[in-house]
């Protein structure tokens, strides 16, 4: 459910990101800081609607899943301090939105991997206590998400000035940039659809997991987690490529779009397909890390069988959708996904 909030984040930044690689393409400087001010008031006040919205309905929310009673406290604990830092994880993907949009992807890997070694760390003390401090468990999961998050706005904040020309002012905001703001929305509202309609899919399909039994939702849980290795590469071979087209559409240079569009489909496919076989192979060793139960081993040796298909038209969809989101048609991937979800 977090996610569904998570991911409207990400998609509206990608607007900024499109914006951001097309205004540099065009050569287009005076803009960049309006799309940059612009985004982190969207993204702001979306979050924290969004926030005040899952902090007093989360509980409605996971009832109608069919949350395990047993685990209702602490989901409700997880969510509340989690959601209240949905706004500080606006502002940072805004930011790196922008650093996306200007080829810095460097800059913001290493940031992410900061954030990560402090998530990690944090969460071992937290979970399981050390020294004086005492085993929080859920809530010490909780907490070390949001630490992790602050911190890491922190220091894209400041790399931002110390890096970038650009300038956030609220003196971009008068007199109030409609044009700004409907690039951005002629972006972010489609594809936000078609992510929410996706998010929504794959909710109502863990309801249905959900009636099959503890088994079985552990085995999606784990699989899930496997498959994002799969995908994660493609994920940002799509962000590229989404960055490069957006910079050749601004630069009138369409005819160079093709090749780099094809490219990466194929480099895509070969990269999800080659790791989703790899998983199916040594499924029994990796899941073991998570678990020993012999029907989840199985069961998800299964799974991973069919995710080796599966993996071969997520790649052409998440290089596709991005790229044409760049090139500016913005309906036709969210109506096939939207069609194509719900079919399933």
């Amino acid at each position: 459910i977090l996610n569904i909030f998570i991911m409207l984040i990400i998609v509206m930044s990608t607007a900024t990101t499109i914006l951001i690689a097309q205004y540099l393409g065009a050569r287009n400087q005076s803009k960049l800081s309006e799309v940059c001010t612009v985004s982190l008031m969207m993204n702001f006040l979306f979050s924290s609607i969004a926030a005040v919205f899952f902090i007093t309905c989360h509980e409605w929310i996971f009832t109608w899943l069919g949350i395990p009673p047993e685990t209702m406290s602490d989901t409700s604990i997880y969510t509340t301090i989690v959601a209240a830092g949905l706004p500080i994880q606006a502002m940072y993907y805004a930011l790196v939105a922008v650093f996306r949009g200007h080829s810095l992807t460097r800059v913001t890997m290493y940031i992410a991997l900061v954030m990560n070694i402090i998530h990690i760390l944090t969460n071992y003390v937290l979970i399981f206590g050390h020294g004086p401090i005492p085993s929080l468990g859920v809530l010490g999961v909780s907490i070390s998400t949001w630490l992790s998050k602050v911190v890491g706005l922190v220091i894209i904040g400041y790399t931002f000035k110390k890096l970038l020309t650009l300038e956030v002012s609220f003196r971009f905001l008068k007199p109030f940039p409609w044009h700004t703001i409907k690039s951005l929305l002629h972006i972010s509202v489609p594809s936000g659809g078609e992510t929410l309609s996706y998010q929504l899919s794959q909710t109502t399909i863990m309801k249905m997991v959900n009636i099959l039994g503890l088994a079985v939702i552990n085995t999606k849980v784990y699989v899930s987690a496997i498959a994002m290795l799969c995908y994660v590469y493609t994920i940002a071979l799509a962000n590229a490529s989404q960055v490069i087209v957006g910079f050749l559409m601004g630069a009138k240079r369409q005819e160079e779009v093709s090749n780099r569009v094809w490219h990466s489909t194929f480099l895509a496919i070969a990269i999800n397909v080659g790791l989703a076989t790899f998983f199916y192979l040594v499924s029994d060793v990796v899941l073991s890390v998570f678990t020993t139960d012999p029907e989840i081993l199985s069961l998800a040796h299964n799974v991973l069988l069919v995710e080796i298909f599966l993996e071969l038209g997520r790649a052409v969809n998440i290089v596709m959708v991005s790229c044409l989101q760049a090139a500016g048609d913005i309906r036709t991937p969210m109506l096939v996904g939207i069609f194509g979800m719900w079919l399933c």
